[in-house]
């Protein structure tokens, strides 16, 4: 190097990657964060898009960002930071499907089908794995592993331990991904790639059901809200304080069974609602129990079948009908507590903004 003094530094960016000397990942999040919150703000000037459209949108570009290089540091990442890159995909996923405050993240992922952050770093991390064990990769990367594991008798593991033992590096790529991959069942791990892809999201993703999408984004969004139990009825409002009573104009608790089964404010739309069910529904509408038709009108009929995704549209576009003819899915001032008044307007004007500062979900 013709003595050439090679300066010290103590954080490189490599190929997008922020790495530093004491292989604290902070930075790499920050840019994370930074990135996504571009692009969330993006996503909330066509937040009127389609369902479909904006889930599409959101892995292209949320997940996207999240996803690079995470079989890398991924495994190094403490539950302050994975909470941090969960808080980014929460935030877009309402986004999708137009959720109000305060919705349980772990509804809203299973709502679209969506893993955590930690699901999705094992997810990807056995699927390099798999690449690794069936030689698709560098021969070079191969060194990396330790010896294979010899027994006399019946065991699940594939390799020798690590002589290292300390924590740090007992959560890095390798020494997880081969404890993952010994906890696969042996069927699993001789699959061809794109099987073992299928397979395994079989494992780590929450089911996805088409008719999800179908409707207009605004009545879509409402049917969704009584799905994910955070909605304008006021059994969702009261425990969070955006109303004085749980009970409906009836005297009855306005629970999502007594607004689409029960109550006797919208005989007239449920009774047109019915009328379309009796020719969608595999029974009668009368044969039916009404936590049974209550569970049929918000999750469809046998939802995880293919084949009846033509039925359980049409009872989605139906359900929605019902929603815009009752008027009800929209904020009830008259139960509004007095000290909620300016609260409630500011949170209207900032719901769902992903670029203020102030919002904490």
């Amino acid at each position: 190097m013709d003595l050439t003094i090679i300066e010290r530094v103590h954080q490189h960016k490599h190929l997008g990657v922020f790495l530093t000397s004491d292989l604290n990942w902070d930075k790499q999040i920050a840019h994370i964060t930074k990135k996504v919150n571009l692009k969330l703000s993006i996503l909330w000037q066509v937040k009127e898009l389609s369902r479909h459209c904006l889930d599409v949108l959101c892995k292209l570009h949320v997940s996207a960002s999240i996803d690079y290089c995470i079989t890398v540091f991924g495994p190094c990442l403490n539950l302050m930071q994975i909470r941090k890159l969960d808080n980014l995909k929460y935030r877009a996923a309402k986004i999708v499907v137009g959720a109000q405050k305060f919705t349980s993240q772990d509804n809203l992922f299973r709502e679209l089908g969506w893993e955590t952050t930690t699901q999705r770093i094992k997810l990807l991390c056995l699927t390099q794995f798999h690449k690794i064990m069936h030689r698709q990769t560098t021969p070079l990367i191969l060194e990396c592993l330790p010896p294979l594991h010899f027994s006399r008798y019946p065991t699940r593991r594939t390799f020798e331990h690590y002589p290292c033992k300390k924590t740090f590096f007992m959560k890095s790529f390798f020494p997880m991904a081969i404890k993952l991959w010994d906890g696969l069942a042996k069927g699993l791990k001789g699959l061809e790639h794109n099987e073992f892809k299928i397979s395994l999201k079989e494992i780590y993703k929450p089911s996805k059901f088409r008719h999800y999408n179908c409707g207009s984004k605004y009545l879509n969004s409402l049917h969704a809200q009584l799905r994910l139990k955070r909605s304008f009825l006021n059994c969702h409002l009261h425990p969070i304080g955006l109303s004085i009573t749980p009970a409906c104009k009836c005297g009855k608790i306005e629970t999502v069974k007594h607004f689409l089964i029960e109550c006797n404010l919208y005989v007239q739309a449920r009774e047109q609602l019915f009328a379309k069910l009796d020719g969608l529904l595999e029974k009668r509408v009368s044969k039916y129990s009404k936590a049974n038709l209550s569970h049929i009108l918000l999750f469809g009929e046998k939802p995880h079948l293919s084949e009846k995704y033509q039925h359980n549209k049409y009872i989605f576009l139906a359900v929605q009908s019902f929603l815009c003819q009752t008027k009800r899915l929209v904020f009830d001032e008259s139960n509004k507590p007095d000290n909620q008044a300016d609260h409630h307007n500011h949170n209207q004007n900032n719901q769902n903004d992903p670029i203020n500062p102030t919002q904490n979900d």
